[in-house]
C-alpha cells in the first residue's frame, strides 16, 4: 500500500502540471456521509400490465413518465405510462417489435424497433412523441441502432453498426433542425463510442486515433474536439449544461481516478482517500458534483465529490452486502445501487447526503412482495422506477415509487393494481 501511494503521490505532481485546477488532497477532503434526517415513506403504483404482459421500465422523466418495453412471449412493444399508472401502447402498426430507451421532460421517447428490410428485420432507431408518433431517425440502410440518451430539446443520441456485426460503431445524433448526423471520426474505418449529450447538443465520446489508440472527444457546435490531443488523460463520459465534464483516467495498469474537464478551467483530480485504489465518476450534476464508485482491495462503495464538501463515501456497504455499484443517480442527489443481500437475488438501495443509506425493500414494506428488484430511474422529486420480479406470475412488472413527508406508512399507500 505504501507503493502504491507513492506511485499515487508522483503521478498527480506530473498531473498538476497539466491541470489549471487540480483538486487538494488534504486529509480534511475524506469525510464520511452522516444520517441526518428519516428517510422518507413511499406510495408504490403498479403500472398495469398491456395484454396481461409483463411490464419492464427503461427509463422516468421529471415529471413521472415512464417507459420501456410490454412483452408477451417473444413480442416487445414500446410503452409510455403517465404517474397515474395510465399506459399506453405506442408502436405504430408496421412495427414488428419495439422498446422505449430513453425519456425528457416532455415526454418525447427515444428507442429502437424492428422493422423489414429487404428480407431482414433490422433494428431502427425512432423518437416518439404524441403529436408526431413513431418516427424513424434515418440511420444508413443496412445497419442496426440503438439509442443512448435524448435531451430536453428532444435531440436523440446513438449508435449505428453494420447488420451482422457489433463492430465498428458510429454514433449519430438527430435534431430537428438537421435530421439525421453521423459523428465523425478521426480516422477512416474508425470507431465511435457515445456516452451522453448535454442541453446544448454537446456529445462526449470516443473514437479511434489515426493510430487505432482511443481518443476522448467532444463534439460541439458542429466541431469534434479531440481532447486527448488537448493533453486530457484517459476519457469522460458525462457532460453538464455548463459545459463540466466527467471521466476517468489510468494511473497505472491496474488503478482508475475520477476526473473533471472543462474547455476553460482545465482537468481537476479527484482526489482518493488513502483505502482505495481506484475511483470512476458515473454522473456530474447542474452544480458540478460527482458521483461515483471507488474501490480498494477489499471494499467497494460509492461516493459524491464536489468543492465545498470534499470527497464524501457513502458508505452504501455499511450492512456488509455484497454491493454491485452506483446504477442511477437523480437530479435530486439521490443514488441507486444494488446489492445481494446473502440470497440468489439482488435488491436496492437509495443513497442521500440528508438521510443516508437505506435499503428499498425495508422502506416499503409489504407494498411490493418479496422479489428481485432494480432501480432504473430517480427524478428531481425523488420519485423512483423499479424493476420487479413477481415470483406469483413468473415474470417483471413496473412499479413508480412516490415518496411522502410523514413518518408512518397510512393504509392508503397500497399497490394500485388496475388489472
Amino acid at each position: 500500500m505504501k507503493a502504491q501511494g507513492t506511485r499515487r503521490i508522483a503521478l498527480m505532481a506530473i498531473l498538476g502540471l497539466l491541470a489549471t485546477n487540480t483538486a487538494s488532497t488534504k486529509a480534511d477532503d475524506f469525510s464520511f456521509s452522516k444520517k441526518k434526517a428519516v428517510a422518507p415513506n413511499f406510495s408504490v403504483l403498479r403500472i398495469d400490465e398491456l395484454r396481461n404482459a409483463q411490464t419492464i421500465p427503461l427509463a422516468l422523466n421529471d415529471k413521472g413518465v415512464t417507459t420501456g418495453r410490454s412483452q408477451v412471449y417473444y413480442t416487445n412493444n414500446a410503452f409510455l405510462a403517465l404517474s397515474n399508472g395510465d399506459i399506453e401502447n405506442i408502436q405504430t402498426e408496421e412495427v414488428e417489435w419495439s422498446l422505449g430507451q430513453v425519456i425528457n421532460i416532455a415526454g418525447q421517447v427515444g428507442g429502437y424497433m424492428g422493422v423489414w428490410e429487404n428480407g431482414t428485420i433490422v433494428k431502427r432507431p425512432f423518437r416518439y412523441s404524441e403529436d408526431e408518433g413513431m418516427i424513424d431517425l434515418g440511420t444508413p440502410e443496412g445497419t442496426n441502432a440503438s439509442i443512448v440518451d435524448i435531451n430536453d430539446k428532444g435531440e436523440v443520441l446513438g449508435y449505428f453498426t453494420e447488420i451482422g456485426s457489433h463492430w465498428p460503431r458510429h454514433g449519430f445524433i438527430y435534431t430537428d433542425d438537421d435530421g439525421f448526423q453521423a459523428l465523425g471520426t478521426l480516422r477512416q474505418n474508425g470507431s465511435t463510442q457515445v456516452f451522453d449529450i448535454n442541453n446544448h447538443g454537446d456529445v462526449v465520446g470516443t473514437t479511434t486515433g489515426p493510430n487505432w489508440e482511443t481518443h476522448a472527444i467532444l463534439w460541439s457546435g458542429g466541431q469534434m474536439i479531440d481532447l486527448t490531443d488537448l493533453g486530457m488523460p484517459g476519457y469522460v463520459t458525462t457532460i453538464n449544461d455548463n459545459g463540466l465534464m466527467a471521466g476517468t483516467f489510468k494511473i497505472d495498469w491496474a488503478y482508475t481516478q475520477a476526473m473533471t474537464y472543462s474547455l476553460t478551467e482545465g482537468l481537476s483530480v479527484i482526489p482518493l482517500p488513502e483505502w482505495a485504489n481506484t475511483s470512476e465518476a458515473k454522473s456530474i450534476d447542474a452544480n458540478g458534483t460527482v458521483y461515483g464508485e471507488v474501490n480498494s482491495s477489499f471494499d467497494h462503495d460509492g461516493f459524491y465529490y464536489n468543492e465545498t464538501e470534499g470527497f464524501v463515501r457513502m458508505n452504501l456497504r455499511e450492512k456488509n452486502q455484497s454491493l454491485f455499484g452506483v446504477a442511477i443517480v437523480g437530479k435530486n442527489g439521490w443514488v441507486g445501487a444494488h446489492l445481494h443481500d446473502g440470497t440468489a437475488y439482488s435488491t436496492g438501495l437509495i443513497y442521500s447526503k440528508d438521510f443516508g443509506v437505506h435499503r428499498l425493500d425495508e422502506l416499503v414494506g409489504d407494498q411490493i412482495p418479496s422479489s428481485e428488484m432494480e432501480i432504473v430511474g430517480i427524478n428531481a422529486s425523488g420519485q423512483i422506477a423499479l424493476k420487479v420480479f413477481d415470483f406469483d406470475k413468473n415474470q417483471w412488472t413496473a412499479f413508480l415509487l412516490t415518496p411522502h413527508a410523514e413518518p408512518s406508512i397510512s393504509s392508503s399507500h397500497r399497490i394500485n393494481n388496475r388489472r
